[in-house]
């Protein structure tokens, strides 16, 4: 098997030479330097970049776009997956919404050098601005019984152009360099052979000693071709097979974000591509441009001949005083300009060029505003148009990284599982960590749609808490001094800092409540806690009605939203109990007799639910 698995993706790697050099074209406009490889060593002997219009890249146009757009789409967002679950039972929804909060806390972990994955993501997303292509590579780490996330060159990922015709190909080689001690840990009764294998670009590394020497490993997919015909995974170096076994999953283990996808084939465009004829046009102008000053910067002088001897010309400087001969013409002192006003034009239309045929908003690259442009109306608008050239590179990370990677650590957390039936997931519930195992989390594929997490439709304004409000006063289920303590306009900072707590202790609440079952009560694994006198009951019941909401859509049982009415219920008497220790003593009626019975409520009280 290592003989046909290395051989073809040798070969393949041949073949992409042409490619590799393209991304190493690339990287130099991105970094603004020459690189002798696509190596980490070739940083270490980079010079000037040039080309046959100028002699260095001034103007590092690319990378300023690269940056600004990575700011823009991967800075700004932390894509979540949503499960979803439609004609499933409550039992199924509840376990779908622990799968969603165990792929979240994948999403937290550490990966290597970047603190989450969302870290990662934005390193994947610089490499598809820069390469075309980003790739994270999805894996269960059975020797850390983890889930692991890595960075993935696309140079090194090869798939035969001819089959990857329509996007879709059925093998895939993944050719990288795998420090040879990790690699023996894993395989010891091939230690021999892989210290005598070949290492990895053993070309640009020398010969002399290294602090760690690396294997070049070749890994290879084969899909499978029907749920009989399995596929194949396979991982080898030159002269042996470490490991192969079957390939269930009907992809390769790869996220891969591509800024603009070729029509045909694997491949994408890069944004570093894109901007690099205006940057080169760019350039050249501003080298003519460079050269014109130098040349002219210090004028010229034009004086009759036998007028001033030419040794005093030729010593002329800056602030130099020439005497010419009496009676002569004086000497006439000119001062040309470098450059055209045409060359200064060609100039700047280059540069806006380089913004505008991109999509990239000049004032957002330069951090300025558009002159003329005052309105806060105005400015978003011009922010929502440059929104809307990105708007698929914007929805491709988002659910590259909330619903791809998803679905490959729900297919990396079942191998893991296996090695370890206890395998868990430690999810960040605001100040605590839940710990939620994969045994109760754990869902077939047919029951639940990953999508990215939608903003919760709930806005926490005036005008939203007063609907909800009038809502639940209409429905009986607050009183008018719970209606009214819920609308008024508060103290908007001070009332944040003080519901931070409360907000996380009634949103365990509430998670208790949807988990909950009667034979739990019964046995005192469960107990329903009531709302203490001292909490902010107008803010929890908003918090608890709008679960209460979701959990009556999502079909919850009734005993279980009566756990949210009964909560509600406790708020709305603390409300009432503290409005009439509030409200002023009023004046006995001298017609009422002691002892007779108070007047009927107003019509339209609320009662309380039981």
């Amino acid at each position: 098997m290592h003989a046909h698995v290395v051989g073809i993706a040798e070969q393949l790697w041949r073949d992409q030479s042409p490619t590799r050099a393209r991304m190493q074209r690339n990287l130099e406009a991105y970094e603004g330097f020459k690189l002798p490889g696509l190596d980490p060593t070739a940083y270490q002997k980079g010079a000037a970049l040039y080309s046959e219009d100028y002699d260095a890249f001034y103007w590092n146009v690319p990378r300023a776009l690269v940056h600004s757009v990575t700011a823009k789409i991967a800075g700004r967002q932390r894509p979540k997956p949503a499960l979803v679950c439609t004609d499933a039972d409550w039992a199924t929804k509840r376990r779908a919404k622990r799968l969603e909060r165990f792929a979240e806390a994948t999403l937290h972990q550490p990966q290597g050098q970047f603190r989450d994955s969302w870290e990662l993501g934005t390193r994947t997303f610089v490499d598809a601005c820069v390469f075309g292509s980003g790739i994270i590579k999805a894996f269960a780490d059975l020797e850390n019984l983890r889930i692991a996330h890595e960075r993935t060159l696309p140079w090194e990922l090869l798939v035969d152009p001819l089959e990857a015709k329509y996007g879709n190909p059925l093998n895939c080689f993944h050719r990288y360099g795998y420090d040879k001690d990790r690699l023996i840990a894993k395989f010891p009764k091939y230690r021999d052979k892989i210290w005598a294998c070949k290492s990895d670009d053993r070309e640009h590394w020398g010969q002399g000693r290294r602090a760690a020497d690396c294997a070049l490993v070749y890994e290879s997919w084969r899909l499978p071709i029907s749920k009989k015909d399995k596929g194949r995974w396979a991982l080898c170096i030159e002269g042996q097979t470490l490991d192969s076994e079957e390939w269930a999953r009907d992809e390769f283990p790869f996220l891969i974000l591509r800024w603009a996808p070729h029509l045909l084939g694997f491949g994408s465009t890069s944004l570093v591509e894109e901007a690099m004829p205006t940057a080169d046009e760019l350039n050249a102008t501003i080298q003519k441009m460079r050269e014109g000053e130098a040349r002219l910067a210090t004028g010229y002088l034009v004086v009759e001949e036998g007028a001033v001897d030419d040794e005093k010309i030729a010593a002329a400087d800056v602030g130099t005083v020439i005497k010419h001969r009496p009676g002569s013409k004086a000497p006439e002192v000119v001062q040309p300009q470098g450059y055209s006003e045409s060359t200064l034009g060609w100039m700047r239309l280059n540069w806006e060029k380089s913004f505008e045929l991109t999509g990239v908003s000049q004032m957002a690259a330069t951090s300025r505003k558009e002159p003329g442009v005052t309105a806060g109306v105005a400015l978003r608008t011009i922010a929502q148009m440059e929104s809307e050239r990105f708007s698929l590179i914007y929805a491709a990370y988002e659910a590259a990284l909330a619903v791809d990677l998803t679905r490959h650590d729900i297919a990396c957390a079942r191998d893991v599982a296996e090695a370890e039936p206890e395998f868990a997931a430690r999810w960040p519930g605001g100040r605590f960590l839940k710990e939620i195992r994969w045994s109760e989390a754990d869902l077939d594929d047919d029951q639940y749609v990953v999508q990215p997490e939608a903003v919760s439709g709930l806005v926490n304004t005036p005008a939203d808490r007063m609907q909800l409000g009038q809502d639940l006063f209409n429905a009986g289920t607050i009183s008018q001094a719970a209606f009214l303590r819920i609308i008024q306009v508060k103290d908007v900072e001070g009332e944040i800092s003080a519901q931070g707590v409360q907000h996380e202790l009634v949103d365990r609440y509430i998670e208790s409540w949807l988990d909950a079952t009667q034979e739990d009560e019964a046995e005192g694994e469960f107990r329903f806690r009531a709302p203490v006198p001292f909490m902010n009951h107008a803010d929890a019941i908003i918090q608890v009605a709008s679960a209460y909401m979701q959990a009556e859509l999502d079909g919850a049982p009734d005993w279980n939203l009566d756990l949210f009415t009964r909560f509600i219920a406790a708020c709305d008497a603390h409300i009432q109990r503290a409005a009439s220790a509030a409200a002023p003593p009023q004046a006995a009626n001298p017609l009422t007799p002691p002892g007779a019975p108070m007047p009927p409520a107003a019509p339209g009280a609320a009662q309380m639910v039981n």
